[in-house]
């Protein structure tokens, strides 16, 4: 299993609430200004909608203009010009033709650069933009629109930015793009993030650090008479604190067997015998790998944890459902199962195998990949029979295989534990699918993979490229639509 980062982005409708400050800051009521019936289209026809000073000049070294048009007439309907540009910006957010109002409002701020009400809303535009971007997996044009909102004062959109390159698995860049927005003082949000990416990664010092300057940054706005924190922070804290304290006790006892590239932590001599067959299921699932992704980056290792039963859930916070993890570490439990019987070696090892796959596949893709493609693969890559997925679908009715389940656009963690199993197989045979469909493991994924998480391109660019299906739903259509037969 995956485990995700809970980060934080801002939903983008929220932000149509701040353009209501547009008719209102810009100076007096429309209703009173006394503008042609024109003016209260929605959105402008004419051929230059930004139209304004610079084009009234322009036009009066151009065209004769009659001695009874005065200098302020002239100034007046430059500003009238302007009021439309501004309100056919906020017509254009208001349809969710955020691109329409970014360009009216850049041509705007060009005439009025100090205008902090067209700033502010320009920002809230490219935000909303930016988000937009997202929605269509334009990763590159999303970031660009972040930065620029970010630029002009959005702290939502430099969080927003910071999410997307936690995504793409840049933990670094994220965090210093977090390290800015919280130099402005207490924002709970992005310390949030901060500090669960500390204790995913088991930096403990990192993550008692940020506990501690967040704390001492409330107590410095509540000193200021700010509104006091969300009781929904202060339960974050608390559970952080515990978390952190669970893993202090669980780092402080420790060995580890190293291989190439490969470590693994045990904190009982009971557990390297265990620890060394993990590092070789490890090692074998990372030499085929490299074929179909290469080498890992200079900066990422393959490091595991052996965890005991009981602490697994507390160290990892992962779902009842979950038999590993992947979080930053390969996190395994050993001792004894649900049922109490120890685990064998060989569920040690496919563990391994799986959590493995998803280590080395977010080195290169961060979390661009969606859940049904990421466990996917890694079932095929710790050796899960087809005809076990088929049969654990197959157990709700001859015709279960031919519906498609609208639960493999989400990511599984937000699944309830009762569809998992169903969740699992699908994914494993749509991959399988592909696979074959593809012409075989490596010349599937290696062309899929590269275009995906190196080239950064769209997600339905590259299903459409390859197997002739925009998304999910298409790809089991095609491959699954007709009847089947039980194995």
């Amino acid at each position: 299993m995956r485990a995700k980062v809970a980060v934080l982005i801002v939903v983008a409708g929220t932000a149509a609430g701040s353009y209501f400050a547009f008719l209102r800051a810009s100076g007096k009521n429309r209703n009173n200004e006394g503008l042609p019936p024109a003016a209260a289209q929605p959105v402008s026809s004419a051929a230059n909608p930004a139209s304004g000073p610079q084009d009234s000049e322009k036009a009066s070294k151009t065209q004769a203009v009659p001695p009874s048009v005065s200098s302020q007439a002239l100034a007046e309907a430059a500003l009238q010009s302007q009021s439309n540009s501004h309100f056919n910006a906020y017509a254009h957010f208001q349809m969710g033709n955020y691109e329409g109002a970014v360009n009216q409002l850049r041509a705007l701020i060009k005439l009025r650069p100090a205008d902090e009400t067209i700033r502010k809303n320009l920002a809230t535009s490219l935000l909303a933009l930016g988000f937009y971007r997202l929605q269509k997996k334009e990763l590159a044009e999303a970031e660009s629109a972040f930065d620029e909102s970010a630029k002009l004062g959005n702290t939502d959109a430099r969080k927003a930015q910071a999410a997307l390159k936690i995504k793409q698995g840049q933990i670094e860049i994220a965090r210093e793009l977090l390290e800015e927005v919280t130099k402005g003082g207490a924002d709970p949000d992005s310390y949030r993030i901060l500090i669960d990416l500390a204790l995913s990664q088991d930096e403990v010092e990192r993550a008692d650090d940020l506990l501690n300057r967040l704390g001492e940054s409330l107590a410095r706005a509540a000193a200021d008479g700010k509104p006091p924190a969300s009781q929904d922070i202060l339960n974050f804290m608390e559970l952080s604190k515990k978390r952190l304290e669970q893993k202090k006790n669980f780092l402080r006892v420790q060995d580890v067997v190293s291989r190439q590239g490969i470590e693994v932590s045990f904190s009982a001599p009971e557990l390297k015998q265990h620890a060394d067959s993990v590092a070789r299921a490890i090692e074998a699932v990372q030499s085929k790998l490299i074929n179909i992704l290469g080498p890992l980056p200079a900066t990422s290792k393959l490091r595991a944890w052996l965890v005991p039963t009981n602490d697994f859930k507390a160290i990892t916070g992962a779902p009842p459902w979950a038999a590993a993890v992947f979080d930053g570490y390969i996190r395994i439990p050993v001792g004894r199962n649900a049922s109490g019987k120890p685990f064998s070696a060989e569920i040690l090892e496919r563990l391994a195998q799986h959590e493995t796959t998803h280590a080395y596949i977010y080195a290169f893709c961060g979390d661009v990949l969606p859940s049904w493609i990421s466990e996917g693969l890694a079932q095929i890559y710790e050796g899960r029979n087809i005809s076990q997925s088929q049969s654990d679908i197959l157990r709700s009715g001859r015709k279960a295989l031919q519906r498609f389940d609208p639960e493999l656009n989400q990511p599984f963690i937000q699944s309830p534990e009762s569809n998992i199993t169903r969740l699992y197989a699908r994914s494993h045979l749509l991959v399988n699918a592909m696979t074959n469909d593809g012409g075989g493991l490596l010349q599937t994924w290696q062309s899929f993979l590269s275009s995906v998480c190196v080239q950064r391109r769209p997600l339905p660019d590259v299903l459409q490229e390859q197997f002739s299906a925009d998304n999910v739903q298409d790809l089991w259509t095609k491959y699954f639509g007709q009847a089947a037969e039980s194995p």
